[in-house]
């Protein structure tokens, strides 16, 4: 019996014991609350005292510009700066007590705008105050907006998007996009030892240059279905004016100096195809060909006959007119260029529509024969040698040439008297990328 009587004395003493350990976690938990409470009044204590610090250092620094600078008296400045010290430590108290009044306004105001309207947590308003959209957001119920003269409703049909506009580098303005990006193409290649990479050189770069190949002609597909292989009748170019054209972005500095800048690469050709009109039938034969283009729908070709050929224009087409590439042993695919020289410097301008049978072709100092040593793409002026020439071989050419261009205007206006009384119609004409 006396063991018990133990037992039960052990089991009650062990109940005061959890009861005594449960009373202090509280006490500890409530003396940890206690201090993160002292931590945030010591922060907003610390606060404080920098505002005020700030608010005597510039009340200081204003006594002393004015006694140094200004020639203020001394008795003047010490009272303004008694004043200033007073405000700042009146401020500093206050602070506290506005913040707090002020936080139980903005509760209230948010608890009634909420109870009136039917928004939720992102919507117009959050904590009393108006949530700014500057970075977009969703609106998912019916949500009522202030606009001029009235009231507008949005989310009423469902989830509505807040989306940002933003300026492109084009000038545009609209919804920033973060697809389209780049595509990677990786190549593995295996050789049993560094001699073997490098025999295998000519030929990797053959197979590369023949997938751009592939994907240049694929774009030129896509562009040629808005280009009509026809040739404007050059009888009426050839009183036509026009020439190159650049796009220069002149910035003049304060000191005077400028800089310059070009978006360019390559200049673009335009040109007015009314001065070529000498006759009634020549209007009727424009007429006929803008309207087969669509107007500015589809572009053609153009005789510039201030710079159609290779060499100069006095003299015949020869295979050595221009340089335009090396062999290197792989590659079999040359563009047509011209190059134009001044000086020291030079430009070289893609050739892209060549005209047929006026292509003559040469390698080194040996002219080549179209249709069995190379063949030439007179739609994108790419010549396609049998067999790639050798590294180090000067390739040449010689050609005459059309610029691809396109009506500039949707309309042509004419009149048969003001054309018999030497008024000429305004058709302009400009090059094309293609």
């Amino acid at each position: 019996m006396a063991d018990f009587e133990d037992l039960e004395n052990l089991e009650g003493r062990a109940d005061g014991l959890n009861e005594t350990l449960a009373q202090t976690s509280g006490l500890v938990s409530g003396f940890g609350g206690e201090l993160r409470r002292m931590q945030s009044a010591l922060s907003a204590t610390g606060k404080d005292m920098a505002a005020l610090e700030q608010g005597l250092s510039r009340g200081l620094r204003r006594a002393f510009d004015g006694v140094v600078f200004d020639g203020a008296k001394l008795s003047e400045v010490l009272t303004d700066l008694a004043n200033s010290m007073i405000r700042s430590t009146y401020n500093a108290a206050m602070r506290p007590v506005t913040d707090h009044f002020g936080g139980l306004i903005s509760e209230g105001v948010g608890g009634i705008v909420e109870g009136i309207f039917p928004f939720a947590n992102g919507a117009l308003f959050s904590q009393g105050k108006v949530m700014p959209f500057a970075q977009g957001g969703v609106v998912t119920s019916a949500t009522a907006f202030p606009m001029r003269g009235g009231t507008g409703v949005m989310g009423e049909a469902g989830p509505e998007a807040i989306m940002p506009l933003a300026r492109g580098a084009d000038g545009k303005l609209g919804v920033r996009s973060a697809g389209g990006g780049s595509t990677t193409i990786v190549m593995n290649i295996t050789t049993p030892d560094v001699q073997g990479f490098q025999r295998s050189q000519n030929q990797i770069a053959a197979k590369m240059g023949r997938a751009l190949g592939r994907g240049n002609r694929n774009r030129r597909e896509e562009q040629t279905m808005q280009f009509h292989d026809v040739r404007f009748p050059p009888s009426l170019s050839f009183g036509s004016v026009g020439g190159p054209q650049r796009q220069t972005e002149v910035v003049t500095l304060a000191n005077g100096y400028e800089e310059r800048n070009t978006p360019w690469a390559h200049s673009r050709r335009v040109y007015d195809a009314g001065l070529g009109m000498r006759s009634i039938d020549d209007i009727q034969t424009l007429i006929a060909f803008f309207e087969a283009r669509m107007g500015q729908m589809y572009g053609f070709r153009w005789k510039d006959w201030a710079d159609f050929k290779s060499g100069k224009a006095a003299l015949p087409v020869a295979f050595d007119d221009q340089s335009i590439g090396r062999g290197d042993g792989a590659s079999a695919s040359f563009q047509i260029v011209k190059t134009y020289r001044s000086g020291a410097q030079s430009y070289r301008r893609p050739i892209i529509k060549p005209v047929v049978g006026t292509v003559r072709v040469g390698v080194e100092q040996d002219e080549l024969q179209e249709g069995v040593e190379y063949e030439v793409d007179a739609s994108t002026g790419i010549i396609t040698f049998a067999h790639p020439p050798d590294p180090g071989m000067e390739i040449f050419a010689g050609f005459e040439f059309d610029v691809p261009v396109r009506f500039d205007t949707d309309r042509i206006l004419t009149s048969v008297e003001s054309f018999h009384a030497g008024q000429v119609p305004n058709v302009p004409v400009i090059e094309v990328r293609v």
